[in-house]
């Protein structure tokens, strides 16, 4: 029966399996942080949806635009200016001459349309103004412009 002092090689053992437990915690700990923050997947606050657009002229007092692809988009979220004013979804009549903006509801989704036009035959804009679609990040970041489009001659 061995009674004495314990060997030297068994010291070594309690410190590897403390140093072990830490870095297994403290990932744990990171991961649970990472996921609550950013929420279980999804995506990142302020990034901006991926999608694709076209835009349809008929004359100067028509526009259609219509979800081609990309992700679902919130309703709430979206904005269409031409040149800085806003057409959609409440648009600047007196600016734009537009008399009505329907066809998107949430979840605007690839194969929607939406309809800019002008009952009374009054160009909604003029050759060379800037249309676009802007994206309204709805935790509060930056707007960004999902695609744009200038109006023909």
């Amino acid at each position: 029966m061995h009674t004495g002092a314990l060997d030297s090689g068994d010291r070594g053992a309690s410190p590897v399996v403390g140093i072990i437990l830490l870095v297994a915690i403290t990932v744990i700990l990171a991961s649970v942080v990472g996921t609550y923050a950013f929420g279980s997947g999804g995506q990142v606050p302020g990034e901006p949806p991926q999608t694709s657009f076209s835009f349809d002229y008929d004359e100067q007092t028509n526009l259609t635009i219509s979800h081609n692809g990309g992700e679902n988009l919130d309703n709430d979220t979206i904005e269409v200016r031409i040149d800085r004013t806003e057409a959609y979804p409440e648009p600047d009549t007196a600016a734009t001459n537009i008399t009505d903006a329907s066809g998107w509801s949430t979840p605007i989704s690839s194969g929607d349309d939406l309809e800019l036009y002008n009952d009374s035959g009054e160009p909604i804009a003029k050759g060379g103004d800037t249309v676009r679609i802007v994206w309204l990040d709805p935790s509060g970041g930056a707007s960004n412009t999902l695609d744009e489009d200038e109006w023909p001659n």
